[in-house]
């Protein structure tokens, strides 16, 4: 039941009414019937999933009680790892088991010795990385006593099954959403009209912009190799665009139901396309993903290596960059492996990696080189350069993150470099339709970058009927140019 489907606005609707009329009576009911919506929504798409994610949610509240109320730090450790185990040992079964084997099995071979492979026929479960973080985060944080550990059952298996986020996020972490799971909500008209604004951006989005572009997109990568320079640098722009319009879609559909149901879920992304180097793009893009890894993975592991390097350099370099260089290419491997058993989703992250500690070692020479040309860093030459590089490092990036294997990737690249970039693209002109809505969407972006999404405040000044006929303009163009069968959101894989 996708957010785009029939059938969930006719769930929606339905539960919205009764989520708010139960309100009035007790917020253990109202807890309790989202709980069972949520869990619906979940097994709508397989019961058998479900039977699942609530097992895994009802450990999950236990060992956090057992966590809580042990006093000694080994024994709390254990049952951490207890936890961590179940968890993420759920997630290598069903979405890493086969890759890991064939893996192994292809370093067999070039060792020439033979061996026997194994394969499992597994269904990667829908949501299973984002509720597997949550799951982790909040062991963590009662481990590290951020939080103490929630006594109500139905409190804990909501905040891992919340369903407006359980298949792409936001990560919404335990100790953020548990307080408003507990607190008693109240019906804000404002917050449902800025909720339903959001959700309207969200459906554009998706629905007018990335799944326009899916079929181009598909074509383009699906055979590089037929296709001229020009063609699949068109490609590789599209996808830029189309990864965008769909990750950010589901995120703003899904704040906007939190905000219908009294959430104030977190922002996901923030104008990433503007921004002005590679650490900055990570600030904007998918922030809950970013800074979970951040915490949970870079931070500790950053820590835990800082107390064994004693020196202040090690063999003439400085042990900062060491340091950063260490938790950096380990977080940006695994966070390239979450996304999908593939070597390309490896090598994607790896670049995102090199270029993140490319731009922190060259930080300080930077600012030597501007200070020495007297260049301000407010110079629009300089913001404009930088966005663009940044613009054509992610773009670069992305054509590992969607192509089917790594030498699908090179031929792509190397078509880039050939003279036959230069060319006019013809299938440019089959898509003049495209390209306008791609300018219409970023012109938007650019006008409310200031915002939390980009119609956020567009049009709440003006009279009413222009407020209106510009909502209205927005579900017409939903209507012309939506496909008659719309592709599922692309998070939906990982």
């Amino acid at each position: 039941m996708s957010f785009i489907s029939f059938y969930f606005a006719l769930f929606f609707t339905l539960f919205f009414f009764v989520y708010w009329l139960i309100n009035r009576f007790s917020l253990r009911f109202q807890n309790a019937f989202l709980l069972l919506a949520s869990y619906f929504f979940y097994a709508f798409w397989s019961w058998k999933f479900l039977l699942l994610l609530f097992a895994i949610s009802l450990g999950n509240y236990l060992i956090g009680i057992a966590i809580g109320r042990t006093e000694k730090k080994i024994d709390r450790r254990a049952w951490l790892i207890a936890g961590l185990v179940i968890n993420l040992g759920n997630l290598i079964v069903f979405k890493y088991f086969n890759f890991f084997v064939e893996e192994f099995v292809a370093f067999c071979s070039f060792l020439d010795i033979a061996v026997q492979k194994v394969s499992l026929s597994l269904i990667v479960l829908l949501g299973i990385s984002f509720y597997t973080f949550l799951s982790v985060s909040y062991l963590v944080d009662i481990y590290r006593r951020t939080i103490n550990p929630e006594q109500n059952p139905v409190n804990v298996l909501l905040t891992l099954s919340f369903f407006p986020i359980i298949f792409s996020g936001p990560i919404q972490r335990p100790s953020m959403l548990l307080p408003e799971i507990k607190r008693a909500r109240v019906f804000d008209y404002a917050n449902m009209v800025l909720g339903l604004r959001q959700i309207l951006w969200g459906l554009v989005t998706k629905l007018v912009i990335a799944d326009n572009l899916a079929p181009v997109v598909n074509k383009i990568f699906e055979d590089p190799g037929s296709q001229d320079g020009a063609t699949v640098l068109l490609g590789i722009l599209f996808f830029t665009v189309q990864i965008y319009a769909d990750f950010s879609a589901y995120s703003d559909i899904a704040i906007g139901l939190g905000r219908l149901l009294g959430f104030d879920l977190m922002r996901n992304f923030a104008f990433p396309y503007f921004a002005g180097n590679i650490g900055e793009f990570w600030k904007r893009w998918h922030i809950s993903l970013t800074t979970w890894f951040r915490d949970y993975l870079f931070l500790p592991m950053v820590y835990a290596v800082s107390k064994r390097i004693r020196s202040e350099y090690v063999l003439f370099i400085k042990s900062d960059y060491i340091i950063y260089s260490i938790g950096i290419s380990v977080t940006w491997f695994i966070t390239g492996i979450w996304h999908g058993a593939r070597s390309t989703f490896l090598i994607w992250g790896l670049i995102h990696g090199f270029f993140l500690i490319l731009y922190q070692v060259q930080k300080k020479p930077r600012k030597r080189l501007f200070r020495f040309l007297k260049l301000g860093h407010d110079n629009p030459i300089v913001l404009w350069t930088e966005s663009i590089l940044t613009l054509v490092v992610v773009a670069f990036a992305w054509v590992f993150f969607r192509a089917d294997s790594i030498e699908g990737a090179m031929v792509m690249i190397n078509k880039v470099f050939t003279s036959s970039v230069f060319q006019f693209p013809l299938q440019l002109m089959k898509q003049l339709t495209n390209t306008y809505l791609i300018l219409m969407f970023f012109i938007l972006e650019w006008y409310g970058r200031g915002n939390r999404f980009a119609i956020e405040k567009t049009g709440i000044h003006w009279p009413r009927i222009f407020r209106w006929a510009f909502y209205t303009l927005f579900i017409c163009f939903i209507f012309l140019f939506a496909q008659t069968q719309s592709t599922e959101f692309l998070y939906f894989k990982f």
